[in-house]
C-alpha cells in the first residue's frame, strides 16, 4: 500500500474492513491489529524473528512492544540505541517470564531514553486522573493514575489494615482491603469495625542510588549514572521524589551492589539476624520459584536444604519463596540447590533444569578485564553474593564485592 502511493490510511481502512467482515470482527479492531502487526515487523525485527521462531511467546512480544513504545516514538533516540535495547530485551525474554521481562525492561528502556526520567515524570504527573468503568451485575471499577509512590503508599496502607483484620471476620483479604479503601475515600476515616486504618501509615520501600541524592541537575553534559530510584516491584521513581523522601527519612540502610552484575551483596546493620533477612530481601526481590513474581515482602525465607535434613541457617542456604511455592517445594517432586551468587538450580519432576538468578538491583558496569587498580585480573574477589556482609570484616578491605581495595 505504501509503495502504491495515494492515501495509505484509507487503503488500510479498506483492507481492514474486508478482513473484518471475513473474520466477523469490528473494522476498527482489525485496523488496529494491522497497524500493530506492521509496527512490530518494521520497528522490532529482532523480537518478531524470535517470536516467529518460537523462542518467545506472543505475551513476551507484546511486553517488548509496550516497554519500548516511548523509545521507538522518540525521534531524539539514536536508532542504534533502539536496536541495542531490543536485542537486550529479546535475550532476556528468551529466558524469563513476561512479568519478569516487564520488570527488567523498565530500567533498560529508561537507560536509553534521551530525556531524563525526571522531566518525563514531571510531564506525566500533569496527566494524573481518576475514572470509573461500569461493568455488569452492578459492579464498577475505580481506576487511579498518578505518581507511583502515592499510589503504592495508599494501596499498602489498605493492605496493612487487611493484614490486621480479626480472624472471625468473614470477609476475604481482598474484600477487607477494598472496604477499607472505600470507607476512607467516602468518609475520610475508617469505622471501628474495620479495625482502624487511620493509625496505619503507609510503608514505602524504595531503593535510592547515592548518585540520585548527590546530583542536583539534569544537564545532558553532566557525567552521571542514569539509574533511577525504584519501588519494591520495580516501578521507577523520579529524582525529586527520591530526594523529598530522603530528606524526611530517619532510618537508613546502605545497600552495596556488585559493580559488574548489579546484584546486592551486603547491607550494613547492627543486628545480624535482621541483617541476614534484609540482605536476602534485597538480593531476591521476589519469590525465587521459576517464573514467579510475587513480592519478597509476601514470601517466606526458606532453607534450600531443609533444616531438618541438616541444612544450615546461612545466606547461601536461604531464599525467598511465596507461600504457594514454599508448600510445593516440600510437597512435590521439584528439587532445588543453591549455586554461587544466589543462583537457584531447580529440577522439575520431569528432570528438566531451570536456573533462577537474582535480578540486578542497581547499575552494573561492563567487566572488560581491565585491572585499573593494578591487581591480578584472575584474583578472586573476597566478597561474593553468597557471603554474609559481615563474613570478611576481619580480613577483607573490599567494598562492592572486591571492586575497590
Amino acid at each position: 500500500m505504501r509503495d502504491a502511493g495515494g492515501d495509505v490510511g484509507m487503503a488500510v481502512k479498506e483492507s481492514a474492513s474486508i478482513l473484518a467482515a471475513e473474520l466477523r470482527l469490528s473494522d476498527r479492531v482489525m485496523e488496529r491489529k494491522l497497524v500493530e502487526a506492521w509496527t512490530t515487523v518494521t520497528d522490532l525485527p529482532a523480537a518478531h524473528a524470535s517470536h516467529k521462531a518460537g523462542r518467545i511467546t506472543g505475551t513476551h512480544l507484546r511486553a517488548i512492544e509496550q516497554a519500548t513504545e516511548a523509545l521507538r516514538t522518540d525521534p531524539s533516540v539514536d536508532p542504534a540505541d533502539r536496536a541495542k535495547v531490543e536485542a537486550e530485551l529479546v535475550e532476556i525474554a528468551e529466558r524469563v517470564t513476561p512479568s519478569q521481562l516487564r520488570s527488567r525492561a523498565r530500567r533498560i528502556v529508561d537507560r536509553a531514553m534521551a530525556e531524563p526520567l525526571q522531566r518525563r515524570h514531571d510531564r506525566a504527573v500533569e496527566q494524573r486522573r481518576a475514572w470509573v468503568d461500569d461493568g455488569d451485575d452492578g459492579i464498577s471499577t475505580l481506576s487511579l493514575s498518578g505518581p507511583s509512590v502515592t499510589i503504592h503508599g495508599a494501596f499498602n496502607r489498605a493492605t496493612d489494615a487487611a493484614r490486621a483484620k480479626p480472624k472471625d471476620d468473614p470477609r476475604t483479604f481482598d474484600q477487607y482491603r477494598l472496604d477499607a479503601l472505600m470507607e476512607t475515600l467516602l468518609t475520610g476515616q475508617t469505622p471501628e469495625d474495620l479495625h482502624g486504618i487511620n493509625p496505619i501509615s503507609a510503608t514505602v520501600t524504595i531503593t535510592i542510588p547515592a548518585t540520585e541524592l548527590l546530583k542536583r541537575t539534569h544537564d545532558a553534559d553532566e557525567p552521571q549514572l542514569r539509574f533511577s530510584g525504584a519501588l519494591e516491584g520495580g516501578a521507577l521513581v523520579d529524582a525529586a521524589t527520591v530526594r523529598a523522601l530522603a530528606s524526611e527519612t530517619i532510618t537508613w540502610e546502605r545497600l552495596f551492589l556488585h559493580p559488574v552484575t548489579g546484584i546486592p551483596v551486603a547491607v550494613d546493620t547492627y543486628k545480624p539476624n535482621r541483617a541476614m533477612r534484609r540482605w536476602l530481601q534485597r538480593r531476591d526481590g521476589r519469590c525465587r520459584w521459576p517464573g514467579c513474581t510475587n513480592r519478597v515482602s509476601r514470601a517466606d525465607a526458606d532453607h534450600t536444604l531443609a533444616h531438618a535434613d541438616g541444612g544450615p541457617t546461612t545466606l547461601s542456604n536461604l531464599a525467598h519463596l511465596c507461600r504457594r511455592h514454599h508448600l510445593m517445594k516440600h510437597a512435590t517432586a521439584w528439587t532445588v540447590r543453591q549455586l554461587d551468587q544466589g543462583v537457584l538450580e531447580w529440577t522439575s519432576p520431569t528432570g528438566k533444569i531451570y536456573l533462577d538468578e537474582p535480578e540486578p538491583a542497581g547499575p552494573a558496569f561492563l567487566d572488560r578485564g581491565v585491572d585499573i587498580w593494578e591487581l591480578s585480573s584472575d584474583e578472586p574477589a573476597k566478597c561474593t553474593a553468597s557471603d554474609p556482609p559481615w563474613a570478611h570484616l576481619n580480613d577483607c578491605t573490599c567494598d562492592l564485592a572486591g571492586a575497590a581495595r
